[in-house]
């Protein structure tokens, strides 16, 4: 999916400092292995707490990564014809979905 350009510069300043993993995965567990969803899902919900107002935390807005996807590809198709701008969009955003 594609991201603005501040967020590429972030993504680039991560992978320089700490790398990838041998299967080309951004973030590990200490160990190096896959991150466990019970992980995942408590560091999703700090970050929620951090970046949303109280109401907006209270509410079921983001409560998993799944529904940003969701969000991303319902704002595209009804923000008119020229959105998403291309089939590959299309097709990567409806397989996330």
């Amino acid at each position: 999916m594609p991201i603005p350009p501040h967020l590429v510069a972030i993504l680039r300043d991560h992978i320089d400092t700490f790398g990838v993993a041998d299967d080309g995965r951004l973030f590990t567990n200490e160990r190096g292995g896959v991150v466990g969803s019970s992980t995942y899902f408590r560091v999703w919900q700090e970050a929620r707490a951090l970046a949303l107002l109280p109401a907006a935390f209270a509410s079921p807005l983001a409560a998993r990564p799944y529904d940003l996807r969701h969000s991303a590809l319902s704002t595209w198709l009804n923000s008119g014809p020229t959105q998403p701008r291309s089939p590959n969009m299309r097709a990567t955003a409806l397989r996330s979905c």
